[in-house]
C-alpha cells in the first residue's frame, strides 16, 4: 500500500554569502547551519567571487544538500544600480575567473580610499584591522563597518552605512560596476543563468524590462525585503516575461546584525524549474 499522505515542503535559501565576500560564516559554516535547519539545497552567491564554492561542496559532500555554484555581480547602468545573481557558473573557468580578478582588485583599492576618508574626518580605522576581519575573502564595506562596530564608533553595522561609509556619505567611496549587459554575458559566457536580485530595491523598475531584453533568465521574487506584496508582483512579472523564479535570505550570517538563513521560504520547486532553464541554455 503507497503511502499517500502529503509530503513535508522542502525549502532553499539560494542567496547566501559567505566570509569570502561579506559574510561572518564561512562556507563549512554556513553548509552545517542549512542542513541544521533542514534545506535542501543552498547557493553561495558571494560578491565577485566563487572562492568560497569548493570549501561548501566539500562540506556537503556527506550531507543530503545540494550546493548551486553561484555568484552576485554589480552592475550599473549609469543611472542605477543593481545586482545579477549567477546560478551554475563554471566557475573554474580561467576566463571567468580573469574578469573576477580585476573586480577584486578595484574592491581592495575601494576599501582602501574609504579607509582614507574616515581617517580624514576623525574616524579612526587601521585598514590593516580591516583586512584582518576580511580575512581570505573580498574586502568590501561590509567589513570596514565591522571594523568600525568592534572599536565602538557605532552600535550596529547599520549605522555605520548611515552616517559615514553608505552612498552619497561623507567616506563613500563608488567603484567600478559592470553595465548590466557586461554582467548578464559574464554568467552566460561561463554557463550560467542570469537573476536580477531583490528587484524591490531598484529604483527604476522599469530597467527589468531593459535586462530582458539584455538576455536576463530570471527574477529573484522572494527575498528579505520582499512583502507579500512585492512576491504577487512579481510573480505576476515573471509569468509575464516567461522569467523562471528565484529566492532566497541574502544572509550575511550576522553581517546585518541578525541571522536570515531560511527566513525566506523558497520552495524546492523553484530550483527545478531553475536547472530546467540551465540546461536549455547548455544546449542552445
Amino acid at each position: 500500500m503507497h503511502d499517500t499522505s502529503p509530503q513535508p515542503q522542502e525549502y532553499i535559501d539560494l542567496h547566501i554569502h559567505t566570509n569570502y565576500s561579506d559574510g561572518t560564516y564561512s562556507p563549512s559554516e554556513v553548509v552545517h547551519q542549512a542542513s541544521r535547519i533542514g534545506l535542501r539545497a543552498i547557493s553561495i552567491t558571494d560578491h565577485d567571487t566563487v572562492d568560497g564554492i569548493e570549501e561548501a561542496m566539500n562540506a556537503a559532500r556527506d550531507l543530503s544538500l545540494e550546493i548551486i555554484p553561484g555568484i552576485e555581480l554589480s552592475a550599473d547602468d549609469g543611472n542605477n544600480q543593481m545586482h545579477i545573481l549567477g546560478y551554475y557558473i563554471d566557475w573554474r573557468n580561467p576566463t571567468f575567473n580573469a574578469q573576477l580578478t580585476e573586480l577584486s582588485d578595484d574592491r581592495l583599492n575601494r576599501a582602501r580610499s574609504i579607509v582614507d576618508k574616515l581617517n580624514q574626518i576623525g574616524v579612526k580605522i587601521d585598514f590593516n584591522e580591516v583586512m584582518n576581519i576580511s580575512g581570505k575573502g573580498t574586502v568590501g564595506r561590509m567589513h570596514i563597518a565591522q571594523a568600525m562596530k568592534k572599536k565602538g564608533i557605532v552600535n550596529t553595522v547599520q549605522e555605520s552605512f548611515n552616517k559615514y561609509i553608505g552612498n552619497g556619505r561623507s567616506a563613500y567611496t563608488a567603484k567600478y560596476k559592470l553595465r548590466p549587459g557586461e554582467a548578464i554575458k559574464l554568467i552566460k559566457d561561463s554557463g550560467g543563468v542570469s537573476v536580477v536580485a531583490h528587484p524591490g530595491l531598484l529604483k527604476r523598475q522599469a530597467i527589468i524590462e531593459e535586462l530582458i531584453d539584455l538576455g536576463l533568465d530570471g527574477i529573484e521574487v522572494y527575498h528579505t525585503d520582499h512583502k507579500p506584496a512585492a512576491v504577487k508582483k512579481y510573480l505576476l512579472v515573471a509569468a509575464a516575461h516567461n522569467l523562471i523564479v528565484s529566492g532566497g535570505s541574502d544572509c550575511h550570517g550576522l553581517g546585518k546584525d541578525k541571522m536570515l538563513m531560511g527566513t525566506v521560504k523558497v520552495p524546492y520547486d523553484v530550483l527545478e524549474r531553475m536547472k530546467i532553464k540551465w540546461t536549455n541554455n547548455e544546449n542552445s
